[in-house]
C-alpha cells in the first residue's frame, strides 16, 4: 500500500473518530441525565457506556494519528501495529463496561426501585437506537473497504450499543405499561451480548499482535500467481508478516532450473515480485533456489527419496533437492517441510539420512526439517 493511500486512511480514521467523540459526548449527557431524573440505572449504565465510546473513539484518533507516522530507524516498517493496538483498548473498555451493565443488572433485579417516565426519555432512546444503528453500518463498511480494524471494533461497539439501548427502552416500556420490573433483567441480558463482542475484539487484535491471522487464501493467491512465470519449477518456505494494515511483507523461495539463464531470470524474478506485490497490496521478496532437473541419476535418486517419505505418512513435502560433488564424494542438500501436527522431526531427518546411506554409502546429507505454515500450488 502506498503512502498516499496509507495518509488517506489514516485521515478517515481521524475523521470518523472525531465524529464518535462528538456524538458520543451528546448521547451520554443525554443518557446520564436522564437515567437520573427517571431513577432508572439502566438509562445511567447506558450513558456510561456511551463515555466509554467516548474513550473508544479517542483510542481510535489517536492510534489513527499514531500508524501515519512513516518508518523511521526504530520502526523500520512503520507505526502500522498501532492500529491493532488501539483496537485491542476499545475492546477492553468494551468488555470494562460490559461489566459494569452485568453488575448493574444483577443489582436493579434483586433491588429494583420505581420508575418516572419523562416525556423526553422516551424520544431519546429511540434516537439514540437509531443514530447508534447508522453509525455502525457506516464504520463497518468504511472498515471493510479501507481495511481499518478500529473501525471495524468501533462498528461493533455501535452494534453492541444498539442491543444495550434497544433492551433498556424496551424494559422500560414493560415497566410503565405492564408494571412488570423487567429493567434489570434486560439489562444483564443485553450485558452478556456487550461482553461477548468485546472479547471477540480482544482476541482478534491479540491474534494478530502476536502474528497469527488467516493468511492462507493470500499464501494460496501468492503461490498460484508465480507458478504462471516460465521457468518456475515450484515454490516453498513462504513467510507473511502483517506490520498493519496495508503494511504486509512476504517472501518467498522459487526453484528455477541450473541451467538458466541467470540474468533473464531474474529479469522474471523482478517483474513477479512487482506485479504481484501491486495486484495484492504487499511487498513481496522472492529467493531463487536452483535445482538440476536434467541429471537421470539426481532424478532417480529423489523419485526413490520422495517414495521413502510417502511410506512415512502423508504431508511430508521435499523441496530444493541438490546434488553437488565434492573431492570425498557427492553431497546432497534438501529441506523437509512437515505438517504443524507432526512431532517426529529429530527421527524423520535420522531416518531419512539412513536410506540415504543405504543407497549411496559415500554420500553426504544436508538437511532441514521446517514446519509447513500454508498450503502451497504445487
Amino acid at each position: 500500500m502506498t503512502s498516499e493511500e496509507n495518509l488517506r486512511r489514516s485521515q478517515i480514521q481521524m475523521r470518523l473518530g472525531v465524529m464518535g467523540i462528538i456524538i458520543n459526548v451528546l448521547l451520554a449527557a443525554g443518557k446520564v441525565t436522564m437515567g437520573i431524573l427517571s431513577g432508572a440505572g439502566s438509562i445511567t449504565a447506558d450513558g456510561v457506556n456511551n463515555i466509554s465510546d467516548v474513550l473508544s473513539s479517542l483510542i481510535t484518533w489517536i492510534t489513527g494519528h499514531i500508524a501515519r507516522k512513516p518508518g523511521d530507524r526504530k520502526h523500520p516498517y512503520g507505526h502500522g501495529r498501532a492500529e491493532y493496538i488501539g483496537t485491542l483498548l476499545v475492546g477492553v473498555t468494551i468488555v470494562l463496561m460490559g461489566w459494569e451493565l452485568l453488575t448493574t443488572g444483577v443489582r436493579s433485579v434483586f433491588q429494583p426501585i420505581p420508575l418516572v417516565f419523562p416525556p423526553a426519555m422516551m424520544i431519546l432512546l429511540p434516537v439514540s437506537i437509531a443514530i447508534k444503528l447508522a453509525m455502525s453500518i457506516y464504520f463497518t463498511q468504511v472498515g471493510k473497504r479501507d481495511q481499518i480494524p478500529a473501525l471495524l471494533a468501533t462498528g461493533a461497539d455501535c452494534l453492541s450499543d444498539v442491543f444495550a439501548t434497544s433492551a433498556v427502552f424496551l424494559g422500560l416500556l414493560l415497566s410503565k405499561y405492564t408494571g412488570w420490573q423487567m429493567d434489570g433483567i434486560l439489562s444483564v441480558g443485553v450485558s452478556l451480548l456487550v461482553l461477548r463482542a468485546g472479547w471477540t475484539v480482544c482476541k482478534d487484535m491479540v491474534d494478530a499482535l502476536l502474528g497469527g491471522g488467516d493468511n492462507q487464501e493470500t499464501a494460496a493467491e501468492i503461490s498460484r500467481r508465480i507458478m504462471t512465470y516460465p521457468g518456475i519449477l515450484g515454490v516453498h518456505d513462504l513467510l507473511i508478516h502483517d506490520y498493519g494494515p496495508g503494511r504486509t511483507i512476504a517472501s518467498i523461495h522459487a526453484e528455477v532450473s541450473a541451467r538458466e539463464n541467470l540474468v533473464a531470470i531474474h529479469h522474471i524474478i523482478d517483474q513477479a515480485e512487482r506485479d504481484i506485490g501491486e495486484a495484492l497490496q504487499l511487498d513481496l521478496v522472492i529467493h531463487l533456489d536452483p535445482v538440476e532437473r536434467d541429471d537421470p541419476e539426481t532424478e532417480e535418486l529423489l523419485r526413490q527419496l520422495e517414495q521413502y517419505l510417502q511410506s512415512i505418512g502423508p504431508g511430508i513435502v521435499l523441496h530444493d533437492f541438490r546434488k553437488t560433488q565434492a573431492c570425498d564424494g557427492s553431497c546432497l542438500t534438501f529441506d523437509l517441510e512437515v505438517p504443524p501436527t507432526f512431532q517426529q522431526e529429530q527421527a524423520l531427518a535420522e531416518g531419512v539420512q539412513a536410506f540415504l546411506r543405504e543407497l549411496d554409502p559415500c554420500c553426504r546429507c544436508t538437511l532441514r526439517v521446517n514446519r509447513q505454515l500454508y498450503d502451497l500450488c504445487p
